[in-house]
């Protein structure tokens, strides 16, 4: 679901009857806001509360620069070496799935406050304007981690079969933040908080929520507040849309290239990688500690550090070796000899 929502609010001012907060759906019908009668008190309650123990259960998990200094100095090291290693890759992945959980989260919360929102009712407004602010300050963070940081940006568009996730996820979520109709709703929120914080703050401590005026006042300072700041943000997108397209079309002419080159493209090697005259990491002596471990048939995954096919081969293991074993195995295999 998370991966369908683009947003969803209305929030209508009881003067004006101007719409304050709309996050849309994308091409979704099922998503589209049933019309109703107007809630009971008791059901306008149990959706305030839901949504409260929600948002308190994962204000915690949002990621921070305080929180990631891990995840930062080896975004840093990846970078400078051009590639990530195992287990900083794990670590990312992870990272970035449990920021994706929450995420999920928080537009679910979203959608179902949805049909309540034109009960103009300040806590509902809150809650639904609350997530959205720790939406776009989590995605922004992300982004800016990422922008200037192609090994990063890569590795967190790759696809991951294990986790259900496409490619060009990360890519997905930088164009939602900075769709100009989804910026235009989130500036109209934003008035309408600011025009009536006092009377909202007032309505959380009421309902026993006066934590989140806390939350609230700390995302104040990372709203983005000028008009000029979203076309900034949109036109950033495009040009970094643009570079993408024009390097994957590099990527696949190299890749179809390549391809046609076999066993010879293999063989080339990238310049300035490696120091002159240092030699393989696998030496004599682990070949000699993995021998007694193989099998004939056994597939082992390998990366040779300047290999030329790096540049448009995914992942930090993106080749492979077949042990074909000594004679005496194959023959107890009964194979045809070589």
């Amino acid at each position: 679901k998370e991966a369908r929502h683009k947003g969803v609010v209305n929030f209508h001012d009881s003067e004006s009857s101007r719409t304050i907060c709309q996050l849309e759906t994308q091409n979704d019908p099922s998503l589209t806001t049933p019309t109703v009668a107007r809630h009971s008190y008791s059901m306008v309650e149990q959706v305030i509360q839901t949504s409260w123990q929600t948002l308190q259960a994962i204000k915690s998990s949002l990621p921070s620069p305080h929180d990631l200094t891990l995840e930062i100095t080896q975004a840093n090291d990846a970078q400078a070496r051009g590639y990530y290693l195992p287990d900083e890759d794990e670590n990312l992945r992870t990272t970035y799935l449990q920021y994706l959980h929450t995420r999920g989260s928080l537009w679910q919360m979203i959608h179902e406050l949805r049909p309540y929102l034109k009960e103009q009712n300040h806590t509902i407004f809150a809650l639904s304007f609350c997530a959205a602010s720790m939406l776009t300050r989590s995605a922004s963070f992300l982004i800016d981690l990422a922008k200037d940081r192609p090994v990063i940006w890569e590795k967190l568009d790759e696809a991951e079969p294990r986790y259900y996730l496409p490619r060009k996820n990360f890519t997905k979520i930088y164009r939602s933040l900075t769709n100009p109709a989804w910026m235009w709703r989130y500036h109209q929120a934003k008035k309408h908080y600011e025009k009536n914080r006092t009377k909202i703050h007032q309505s959380l401590e009421k309902n026993g929520m006066a934590e989140m005026t806390t939350w609230l006042t700390e995302e104040e300072p990372h709203f983005i507040t000028k008009k000029r700041t979203h076309w900034k943000n949109h036109l950033n997108y495009r040009r970094h849309s643009l570079h993408r397209r024009t390097s994957s079309s590099c990527t696949k002419i190299m890749f179809h290239l390549f391809r046609l080159g076999g066993s010879t493209i293999a063989e080339l090697k990238q310049p300035f990688i490696k120091p002159p005259g240092t030699g393989k990491r696998v030496t004599p002596e682990v070949i000699a500690t993995a021998q007694p471990h193989l099998q004939a048939g056994d597939i082992l995954i390998t990366r040779h550090d300047d290999a030329m096919s790096n540049l448009f081969l995914p992942g930090y293991w993106p080749h492979a070796a077949l042990y074909l074993g000594t004679e005496a195995e194959r023959d107890a295999l009964k194979l045809l000899p070589l």
